[in-house]
């Protein structure tokens, strides 16, 4: 009995006895840090399930312009090797094109994460980090899709009724325009020859501009997502193409001539098919025997563009 009254006087006496660093300071560096560990690993995930939101996002984009690539590739190939400058043959060489492309409808506000900031802009303007000029592309691809689907509805009803005028292989129209009023009503045979017109060229420029954007792309998305710390989810999606000569511009009208069809100057002539991307650049070369064996300028540069992306990343928190 003794014993256990000691024990109590004990604690009762210890209970008065404070130790500021134990009993408070500890405690409440335990729960700051406990805190603190919380806050970034919460930061952290959402950091990291921010890059993989952008990175679906970019292959989405990446992957609809493959598809639309691909798909004027496959109007392309149906006409490019029959082409000369006459108008009229050229209407003949560009036959009725069926195919099951889909307008691309890609969500442009999800791309404002590879804008340059005012700094790049000032210092290096890219128009591949420019969403209205991806969004133009998206616009201009589907333009072609509808100008073909016009220009079929047009052929269903033109080249029966030109068939006598085919000369042999059926892909140059040998007829003079005189001919061909008699049969064809001049207003929509001129109609004709404008969607074929605005066909050709806008597929060739587009054509390029889709590619030279595939080329481009995936280093910008690699710039914009840190794509080191999510390696193990996905990867951006490269792109490679070694048919260059698809990518080399038709034969181009004669703008004379096709002034005069429609009655106008030639300079009008060809401001009416301009297309907005005469003046960018030739075709980016960028095959798979490139990468397989690259020379030394392309592992420069490539090494400078790595050096350029890992600065980019080095701290995730900013």
């Amino acid at each position: 009995m003794h014993f256990e009254v000691k024990e109590v006087v004990d604690a009762i006496n210890n209970m008065g006895t404070i130790n500021p660093v134990k009993d408070y300071i500890y405690p409440l560096v335990i729960v700051l840090l406990g805190g603190l560990v919380a806050h970034f690993s919460t930061a952290y995930m959402r950091y990291l399930d921010a890059q993989k939101e952008k990175l679906d996002i970019a292959n989405d984009w990446i992957l609809g312009f493959q598809q639309a690539f691909n798909s004027l590739i496959s109007i392309k190939d149906n006409y490019y090797k029959k082409l000369n400058d006459a108008p009229l043959q050229r209407v003949g060489a560009v036959s009725e094109i069926i195919g099951s492309s889909r307008p691309l409808e890609l969500q442009m506000n999800k791309l404002s994460f590879v804008v340059q900031s005012k700094d790049e802009f000032l210092k290096d303007h890219n128009f591949h980090m420019n969403p209205s000029y991806i969004s133009g592309l998206q616009h201009n691809y589907n333009l072609i899709l509808k100008t073909l689907e016009k220009r079929n509805v047009l052929a269903e009803r033109i080249i029966p009724t030109l068939g006598q005028y085919y000369s042999t292989g059926g892909s140059h129209l040998d007829a003079s325009l005189e001919e061909i009023y008699k049969v064809i009503n001049p207003a929509e045979f001129l109609g004709y020859v404008q969607l074929t017109e605005q066909l050709i060229k806008t597929t060739d420029e587009v054509l390029i501009a889709i590619h030279n954007f595939l080329c481009e792309f995936p280093d910008i998305c690699r710039y914009s997502i840190d794509t080191k710390r999510i390696r193990h989810y996905r990867r951006v999606i490269e792109w490679r193409y070694d048919n260059m000569e698809l990518l080399k511009k038709s034969v181009p009208v004669d703008y004379g001539k096709l002034a005069g069809l429609f009655k106008v100057s030639e300079e009008e002539a060809r401001k009416r098919f301009s297309s907005g991307y005469e003046e960018q650049p030739d075709p980016i070369e960028q095959t798979t025997d490139m990468l397989r064996n690259s020379n030394v300028n392309h592992t420069i540069e490539k090494h400078s563009r790595d050096e350029v992306i890992r600065k980019r990343h080095r701290y995730w928190w900013i």
